[in-house]
C-alpha cells in the first residue's frame, strides 16, 4: 500500500506551486528566482511557505 499526499492540490493559489523554491534554492539562486517572479507573486509565495512550513524556514538547507 501507499499514501498519496495531495496537500496543496486544489488550493487554487499559484503561490503553492512555488514553495519548492524555499526548499531547493538559497543565496544567489533564491534571489534570481525572486527577481524572475516579480513583486506580485513572491510575497504571497513566501507568506504561504512561512505559514505552512515554519521549520523549513529556520532550516532551509537541510
Amino acid at each position: 500500500s501507499a499514501v498519496i499526499d495531495w496537500s496543496d492540490l486544489g488550493v487554487g493559489d499559484p503561490a503553492c506551486d512555488l514553495m519548492c523554491a524555499w526548499a531547493l534554492f538559497s543565496g544567489e539562486s533564491r534571489a534570481a528566482f525572486r527577481a524572475a517572479l516579480g513583486a506580485r507573486l513572491y510575497p504571497r509565495q513566501s507568506a504561504y511557505y512561512l505559514h505552512t512550513n515554519p521549520v523549513g524556514v529556520t532550516r532551509p538547507s537541510v
